[in-house]
This record gives C-alpha cells, sequence and structure tokens, in this order.
C-alpha cells in the first residue's frame, strides 16, 4: 500500500513539473543543500531547487516526496527513483531483492525500511503539510541503526538496524532486550510484523497517539 501510493504521487508530481523525478534538478545540487531546504520546510529554497515558479503548494508535494527518498546520501537518485517504481509493479512486492552484489549499493531492505519509517512519520504528523527532521517523531523514537545505542533512546520497541550488507533488523524491546530475529530475505518482514505484534500487545495497539489499527495504516489487518 505504501509503494503503491508513493509512485501514484511520485508520478502526480512529475506530471506537474515535466520531468522525470530521477532527471530533477534537485538531483545535481549538493545533497546538504537539498537536505537542509527539505529539513527546514523552506519552500523558497525548495521552488528554487526545482526552478519552479511561485507555487507553494507545489513546494509541499516536493518536500513530501523528498522526505521518502531521503534514504541516504550515497544512493544514486536514478537508482532509487527506479527501484521504488519496480517494487510497487504487480503484488507483494515480487520483484524484491534482498541482498545486492555491489555492496556500496542501497539494497531493497533500506529503501522499504525508510519508506515505512517515512510513513510513519507522517501519521503522527496529520495536521500538517510539512515534515521537518526534527519532526520525525517515529523515526526518531523507534528506529536506529548499527553505530547508534538503542538503550539510550526512550522508546519501549525500535526497530534495530544491525547491518546492512546483507540487511539484517533486529527489535530491540523493554529498552533492554534484543530480539534476534532470523536472518535472510524475509527478515525485514519478519521484524515488522513483530514490531506490530509487541505494539499491539503491550502498546494497546498505539505507537505514540497513532492507532495502527486506523482506516489510514491498516497495519493491524497484518496479524490477524
Amino acid at each position: 500500500m505504501i509503494v503503491k501510493q508513493l509512485v501514484l504521487d511520485m508520478r502526480d508530481l512529475e506530471q506537474k513539473l515535466g520531468i522525470s523525478l530521477d532527471k530533477a534538478v534537485l538531483s545535481t545540487l549538493p545533497y546538504p543543500v537539498v537536505m537542509s531546504s527539505i529539513q527546514t520546510n523552506n519552500t523558497s529554497n525548495v521552488l528554487r531547487t526545482y526552478q519552479l515558479p511561485n507555487n507553494p503548494q507545489l513546494a509541499l508535494a516536493c518536500i513530501k516526496i523528498e522526505n521518502y527518498l531521503n534514504v541516504n546520501s550515497s544512493c544514486p537518485r536514478e537508482y532509487l527513483v527506479q527501484r521504488i517504481k519496480e517494487l510497487a509493479e504487480g503484488d507483494c512486492l515480487h520483484k524484491y531483492r534482498w541482498s545486492e552484489k555491489d555492496q556500496l549499493q542501497t539494497t531493497d531492505s533500506q529503501i522499504l525500511l525508510n519508506l515505512f519509517c517515512t510513513f510513519m512519520d507522517e501519521q503522527l504528523f496529520p495536521n500538517s503539510d510539512l515534515m521537518a527532521a526534527q519532526e520525525r517523531r517515529f523515526t526518531s523514537r523507534h528506529f536506529v541503526v548499527t553505530n547508534q545505542d538503542p538503550a539510550l533512546v526512550n522508546s519501549k520497541v525500535i526497530l534495530y538496524q544491525t547491518s546492512f550488507h546483507p540487511p539484517h533488523v533486529n527489535l530491540f524491546v523493554n529498552r533492554k532486550d534484543i530480539w534476534e530475529i532470523r536472518k535472510g530475505p524475509d527478515n525485514l518482514f519478519d521484524a515488522l510484523v513483530l514490531f506490530v505484534l509487541y505494539v499491539n500487545k503491550n502498546c494497546l495497539g498505539y505507537v505514540q497517539t497513532c492507532y495502527l489499527g486506523s482506516r489510514s495504516i491498516q497495519l493491524l489487518k497484518v496479524i490477524d
């Protein structure tokens, strides 16, 4: 659902921009400059970045999409946009690839995990068209990568990415316990299901103020 809707939004934006997002002017600018505009929600900078006329609503649409495309600074934009569109094809992510031969290449697991976290960030900010870095309430409290200490994050349950190549995610729960999740192609999906199960059992289905069974999320259906 998340990937398909994102691609629909991307195509709508591409039509309005008159250019493919993987060829957008944004991709030629230094990454810190790009993210500074996005993270501060500076619509004027975004308009200049995309070389757009004064259209704040279009700038907001660009900001929303760019948050989803903010996987990491080393991932080629053309590759990222292509993979997201390919993952949206057909049903059940049938084009998902667990690992890449190139150890420097961003994996589908990283891409999907970023899409999930960004989607949840948006759900925790339902009344805002803008989402600055400091407002990433889900990502900042429920996702940690291998070079960070999850025990320092004030959260009952955290998606803890312990390896990028091959990609591997565990759960860190109750601020002290690591739930080791089996390795392999299904690791990310197992981790997400266990995350939902934990939240449903121990947090009444709520992630902060966000109910995972709401119409806009519908994650509790996964464990029915």
